[in-house]
């Protein structure tokens, strides 16, 4: 793979590592310790679950046993595919769980 000069004079491997760390604070952030915080982590996994608690907070709003609406739909779509996977992976672990120990 070429090397050739990205901005600010680095090398594209050198441009390339420096954009995918994480933004740390706190003691230990070069070598992952206990008490290092990963900021951009953190603001990422309150923004998606603030988005999660605002759309059930919607969808229950406009629950209707009858006739669901079309976000019900996208929401009752994606838990069933979710809980399809579930099933599937289970029952692919159990399989080879029952493999690996000679049972049927």
């Amino acid at each position: 793979m070429s090397e050739a000069a990205a901005p600010g004079g680095q090398s594209s491997v050198e441009y390339i590592q420096h954009h995918l760390t994480n933004l740390c604070v706190g003691e230990g952030c070069d070598t992952n310790g206990f008490w290092s915080w990963h900021v951009d982590t953190l603001v990422f996994s309150v923004l998606l679950g603030a988005l999660i608690v605002f759309a059930a907070w919607r969808l229950g709003r406009t629950l209707t046993p009858g006739v669901p609406s079309g976000f019900q739909n996208f929401v009752e779509t994606i838990l069933d595919f979710v809980g399809q996977q579930v099933k599937d992976t289970d029952c692919l672990l159990q399989s080879q769980d029952q493999g690996a120990s000679g049972l049927p």
